[in-house]
């Protein structure tokens, strides 16, 4: 699934939501136009991160990530209403439930593994918006399967994004795509650093990216999904755009 996206707010969030159900009215006098969609749109409750810009963004990608296309969350705050569309659909149980700081069981932390795999995913360093191709073909989501199109565009692996934001101890891990040398020089990568060492932030035995996520090696390492004895099967892969021909590309279309 193709997705831009732009800086977050790394924290996390335990939210309510509240459904009220509005549908969206005809418009009249337009022939043969495909009828929209009913839409659910469900009120945020009380939240600290609802009254700030960055926690707003935050919630965005977060509903963006969790919820299915066709759900709305909002909020209104001094009058003016804030909407947040859900999109990828990778926990529609947020849907009934509060996320709570208790046990969860185990379809609850492979949702919050998956929302989180997505918004690591889709952080920018710079804030800035890079279309990506998000892609889990291994588990059954329709929004992260690919296309034949998508695949021809989008044909740099950046990387794998996993993780768990919501844990008691927030981790964030990131592995690097195996990649040719004309596309680790490719511009594209100005943009996009998440995989990229940052020596400033490095840890003691733990290479830090200069987003501050855990850089586990190379994805093709049989271990790169394996960390402190847990192993990660919600893992979302980020392909990128080449932003100038490259010598394989030019062999494949020729």
């Amino acid at each position: 699934m193709s997705q831009t996206y732009s800086k977050f707010l790394l924290s996390f969030l335990f939210f309510y939501l509240i459904i009220i159900d509005i549908g969206l009215a005809n418009d009249e006098g337009v022939q043969n136009k495909p009828k929209e969609p009913t839409l659910k749109y469900y009120e945020l409750e009380e939240t600290e991160m609802k009254y700030t810009k960055d926690g707003r963004e935050f919630l965005s990608y977060l509903v963006n990530c969790a919820l299915p296309d066709g759900i709305v969350a909002y909020s209104i705050i001094d009058g003016q209403k804030y909407e947040f569309p859900g999109a990828i659909g990778l926990a529609p149980n947020w849907l009934n439930e509060a996320l709570t700081e208790e046990e969860e069981e185990e379809e609850e932390e492979e949702e919050e593994r998956w929302v989180s795999a997505c918004i690591l995913a889709r952080t920018n360093y710079f804030g800035i918006k890079v279309e990506i191709s998000m892609r889990a073909e291994h588990k059954k989501f329709e929004s992260l399967q690919t296309e034949e199109q998508e695949k021809d565009e989008f044909t740099i692996y950046e990387g794998d994004f996993f993780g768990n934001l919501f844990a008691w101890d927030p981790v964030a891990y990131t592995c690097s795509g195996e990649r040719a040398t004309e596309e680790n020089d490719d511009p594209v990568f100005t943009k996009r650093v998440c995989t990229e060492v940052d020596e400033k932030l490095n840890a003691a035995e733990k290479n830090i990216t200069r987003c501050g996520f855990v850089l586990t090696g190379s994805c093709s390492d049989s271990k790169a999904h394996t960390m402190e004895g847990n192993e990660y099967r919600e893992v979302i892969s980020v392909y990128l755009k080449p932003q100038k021909e490259t010598e394989t590309m030019r062999k494949k279309f020729k």
